[in-house]
């Protein structure tokens, strides 16, 4: 009996060895399937705890096609990034799914199987693909762009307006959309030459500050996906003592409200940045501030011009009090497409700078984006219109980033 349990312990201790490689795979090897050998799902032995790691060199990426099935909740595959994050977890059923997509950029990347049903199957398919002939466009801090330009084997370089300068990028996104999953298939590069700057992430995180160290970030969608996301590009000085930053999208006919709140007790607050993509006028039609929650000789909004790189004067504030139910008396800038709130609300603690209004159109013409920078909380009145959602993937996988995240299928898959 002893020589049987034995047998099976050898048995089981070699399944594993077969399926966990030892050593790292290298781009010396293009593709393959993982476990080694295999042409479809195979069965995981129960109290799998394996993690292949794969080199990816500076100019080139990784594309991974998943196939798997699950027999229990507790049967887990998970995707780490370059910095050995958890970045996604698979999601199974007892039903098969079948070459599910991912695209990782370099420098490294892991991905880890655990299997405690004994029920669990699986496969991973890897491509190395070279960047060394993706061709460079270039733009400039202060314009935006859709990122439709990114087309096949290209990338985009934005540079800010002096060798001293920093760049924050920033994508955006329509107010009241469901999220755009093709920004968790854009990477951005610290610097002007993907096959040699480092990875920043993915563009679907850049709704922080991440500032470049040098004068240009570069931008490329790996997966090739067409999205209906905006990019822009601030000098990293101009944002300087805001707590957060966001841009967002609007277009022609399109009423808008929503919510834009600041919490980081930061010098300066939110700033807000507005792009009508298709405007010749573009109205702020309402403006107020909740009582119960603005300190009152502190609080005030004004607007500036273009985004934030290109430092236009306040135009107006409106200090808190106000309530601005129409356009009549409310700001009217017919020389410009762009403009700036700035909000800022003082106080003796971080906890009390808070700050409640609400808006609806900006009119300002001209020039192709709104921004508004605000520096504490901002809220419209609940409507049926359309209303800001920033947070979610449509994918296969759970974004272990954000929480929580419910997930559903990619398109094509």
């Amino acid at each position: 009996m002893l020589k049987l349990a034995t047998l099976f312990l050898a048995l089981a201790g070699s399944a594993l060895a077969a399926f966990c490689p030892t050593q790292p795979i290298t781009s010396i090897t293009l593709g393959g399937n993982l476990p080694n050998g295999v042409a479809n799902i195979t069965a995981v032995p129960q109290g799998t705890n394996c993690t292949f790691t794969f080199n990816i060199p500076n100019n080139y990426n990784i594309l991974f096609k998943f196939s798997a099935q699950s027999g229990s909740d507790n049967d887990k595959v998970t995707i780490y990034d370059n910095n050995n994050y958890p970045l996604y977890t698979l999601k199974m059923s007892s039903t098969p799914v079948y070459d599910v997509l991912l695209w990782l950029p370099a420098r490294s990347a892991a991905v880890r199987v655990e299997a405690a049903s004994g029920n669990m199957k699986f496969m991973l398919s890897y491509q190395y693909q070279s960047l060394s002939n993706y061709q460079r466009m270039n733009k400039k801090t202060g314009e935006y762009f859709p990122l439709t330009q990114l087309t096949p084997n290209t990338y985009v370089t934005i540079t800010s307006s002096s060798v001293n300068e920093k760049v924050i990028v920033s994508p955006a996104s329509r107010a009241g959309s469901d999220p755009d999953a093709s920004l968790t298939e854009m990477y951005v590069y610290d610097g002007d030459n993907i096959n040699t700057a480092n990875v920043m992430g993915r563009l679907s995180d850049f709704t922080d500050f991440r500032i470049s160290t040098g004068q240009s970030v570069s931008i490329v969608n790996l997966a090739g996906r067409s999205s209906r996301s905006y990019v822009l590009g601030n000098d990293a000085s101009t944002l300087n003592g805001f707590g957060k930053y966001t841009v967002l999208l609007t277009s022609k006919g399109t009423s808008m409200r929503g919510s834009m709140t600041d919490l980081t007790g930061s010098v300066n607050g939110a700033a807000y940045t507005w792009i009508c993509t298709d405007c010749s006028t573009f109205y702020w039609t309402k403006l107020g501030f909740d009582s119960f929650s603005t300190i009152s000789n502190k609080a005030y909004v004004s607007f500036q011009g273009q985004t934030p790189t290109h430092k236009r004067e306040k135009l107006i504030r409106y200090d808190t009090g106000v309530s601005i139910s129409s356009s009549k008396n409310f700001i009217n800038v017919t020389s410009h497409r762009f403009g700036t709130v700035w909000d800022v609300l003082g106080g003796p603690e971080p906890e009390r700078q808070l700050r409640i209004g609400s808006f609806g159109n900006d009119r300002i013409a001209d020039h192709p984006a709104g921004s508004v920078l605000m520096a504490m909380v901002v809220k419209t009145h609940p409507t049926d219109d359309n209303k800001f959602n920033l947070d979610g993937y449509l994918t296969f996988w759970d974004d272990v980033r954000k929480d929580p995240v419910h997930i559903s299928k990619w398109n094509g898959v």
